[in-house]
């Protein structure tokens, strides 16, 4: 069985969902994630690789199919993100502050994909406070580290979904 290659995958979603949608969308196929087990994302590690991760998709014996494939891709890094601005609120951790990170910016980052940290205590006067947003290896959609910047106001509150990522975005690259 021949590996798979995809480009970019960034559709918003859990990520085998996501990913198992651009397998389907390349090959023509109707998958389901009922299907095939996922291995664990890794990071290609050859040099000059053309795709940055790569998983490896094994079918379940009750689907009827047979043999594993490779599944190249590309996962975003953090620092694509740019810099995650949002206001503290009444969080005191960093997974409490995805659910306003995901609607502000219209992506999907889970619990699952990040390690979890306390945030510092509010300092009083706070201006803004920087804290570090870092995926877990496992990740399906991201890789790698970003910064969030909190505050007690957020500069870009009521403006609607601010687009994360600078230029065009695309599926498959």
């Amino acid at each position: 069985m021949s590996n798979i290659v995809l480009g970019t995958i960034d559709a918003g979603g859990d990520g085998k969902a996501v990913l198992l949608a651009n397998i389907n969308s390349v090959l023509g196929t109707s998958y389901t994630l009922d299907e095939f087990d996922f291995g664990t994302p890794e990071l290609v590690t050859i040099s000059s690789p053309t795709r940055n991760s790569v998983v490896r998709l094994a079918p379940k014996a009750v689907s009827g199919y047979y043999g594993t494939r490779k599944v190249y891709y590309n996962r975003i890094h953090g620092s694509e993100l740019g810099t995650i601005s949002v206001a503290r609120g009444s969080a005191t951790s960093v997974s409490g502050l995805l659910t306003a990170i995901n609607e502000k910016y219209g992506i999907l980052i889970t619990s699952a994909d990040i390690y979890d940290a306390t945030l510092p205590a509010a300092p009083v006067g706070e201006v803004e406070v920087t804290v570090a947003l870092d995926f877990r290896p496992g990740s399906f959609i991201y890789y790698g580290g970003a910064q969030i910047v909190l505050g007690t106001n957020d500069p870009n509150a009521g403006s609607g979904t601010q687009a994360p990522f600078s230029g065009v975005q695309t599926l498959f690259s």
